[in-house]
């Protein structure tokens, strides 16, 4: 797969070097070319010379930026990403604001996609989440590993359209456990605050955390 990385800070390096590992054809871009071209250099993939260019020869671009001022910089005006023509993926990995990702959405390109995802309430008797029905979320599908002792209360199936090697992977979304006398909550909902606006999940992480507290 063609895949494009903007930005090569922290996080956004060391995803373009696993992206080479697993054998994708990646093409780089951040504003420090010279920073581009050595890791360009040691992992043996190209360099664009503008975002713009980066998206035109990529299936797919992954953006790990700043900040929203860094993503508007990166994916609007005429060398812009969404500046190219034709169809692709684009995953925004960075933390934004709910209003800057709204914007993306509504400014992407005709053909990009917007991944939503559902989350499915698998223990319906369960306190924390009874009375709860599946429900759909727009924001970062996580991908965890998990231990088969946990109470697992809901999950989330990959379609695979956009990472195709793990399609139909079930993941769990919120679960419960004990730890000797202890009680332990997780909820992987939260990647946008706007995701903790939605009833569903604020009810499910309530819930979660008097019964954690209860301990």
């Amino acid at each position: 797969m063609r895949v494009g990385v903007a930005g090569l800070g922290r996080m956004g390096a060391p995803m373009a070097r696993n992206l080479v590992r697993a054998g994708h054809a990646v093409t780089l871009w951040t504003r420090d070319t010279a920073k581009a071209r050595g890791l360009a250099r040691d992992l043996g993939c190209a360099v664009a010379a503008s975002p713009r260019a980066l998206a035109e020869g990529a299936e797919v671009v992954v953006t790990m930026l700043a900040d929203d001022a860094a993503s508007e910089a990166v994916h609007f005006g005429p060398d812009g990403l969404f500046a190219a023509p034709g169809a692709r993926h684009f995953l925004e990995m960075g933390t934004m604001s709910p209003d800057h990702i709204a914007r993306l959405v509504a400014d992407a390109p005709a053909g990009a996609r917007v991944i939503d995802y559902d989350v499915t309430i698998c223990r319906p008797d369960d306190p924390i989440v009874q009375g709860i029905s599946s429900f759909r979320l727009r924001s970062e599908q996580y991908c965890k590993l998990v231990d088969p002792s946990n109470e697992v209360l809901a999950t989330t199936t990959f379609s695979g359209d956009d990472l195709w090697w793990i399609e139909g992977t079930v993941m769990p979304v919120a679960w419960k456990r004990r730890w000797d006398k202890g009680r332990v909550f997780y909820c992987s909902i939260g990647h946008e605050l706007a995701d903790l606006r939605q009833p569903q999940v604020t009810e499910i992480i309530r819930r979660g955390a008097l019964w954690a507290a209860r301990g």
